[in-house]
């Protein structure tokens, strides 16, 4: 699950609570990471964590509308 031009990282990792460094930026508001990170092929977008929530619940739930509105296109 590793992007040709970041080798090493792997966007599908999972950090603490069973979240995406993709469900971190989300929950946190850093549009800019989210952005970056769409980028990677093979980011799991739909992937749930610990509770069950998705990506979109977590922005939702967090009043991030911006993040939100960018995981829907």
């Amino acid at each position: 699950m590793r992007d040709s031009q970041y080798p090493k990282i792997d966007v599908n990792s999972q950090i603490d609570y069973n979240k995406t460094l993709m469900m971190w930026a989300a929950t946190k508001g850093h549009v800019e990471i989210v952005k970056k990170l769409l980028t990677f092929k093979d980011i799991d977008v739909n992937f749930q964590d610990e509770e069950g929530s998705t990506l979109l619940m977590l922005a939702a739930q967090s009043g991030h509308v911006e993040i939100f509105k960018e995981l829907l296109t």
